[in-house]
């Protein structure tokens, strides 16, 4: 939370939970405190929420700029998508046709027929 304008949060000063208001909440939330400090337990984690978010984000883009253009990619940054989908053949591969086909294929072309009309 130190640092904000980093973490792409703008001004945050004025929504930052005090620091000596952290210990209290604990307590309370505990000892099932008033309506007031209840509310304020949801604030303030909703507040952490939002700086863990931004400081994740962060880090990933600064991750995924680290490994472009590289062969191998971790599995936290590769698409997620589907199991069988990860598995499937990639769109090169599919493209791909054997040497025996392709000489099948050159030696018996399609015949072409004459028609009278």
């Amino acid at each position: 939370m130190r640092d904000c304008f980093s973490l792409g949060l703008g001004n945050w000063s004025s929504r930052r939970p005090r620091p000596s208001l952290s210990p209290q909440l604990r307590v309370k939330q505990m000892a099932s405190g008033t309506a007031a400090k209840l509310s304020q337990i949801k604030v303030v984690r909703k507040n952490i929420a939002r700086v863990l978010t931004a400081y994740n984000l962060k880090r990933r883009q600064e991750s995924r700029a680290a490994f472009e253009g590289k062969k191998f990619i971790p599995k936290t940054l590769r698409p997620k998508l589907t199991r069988a989908k990860r598995r499937a053949m990639t769109p090169k591969q599919l493209a791909l046709v054997p040497n025996r086909v392709t000489k099948r294929l050159n030696n018996n072309p399609m015949r072409k027929f004459a028609v009278l009309a």
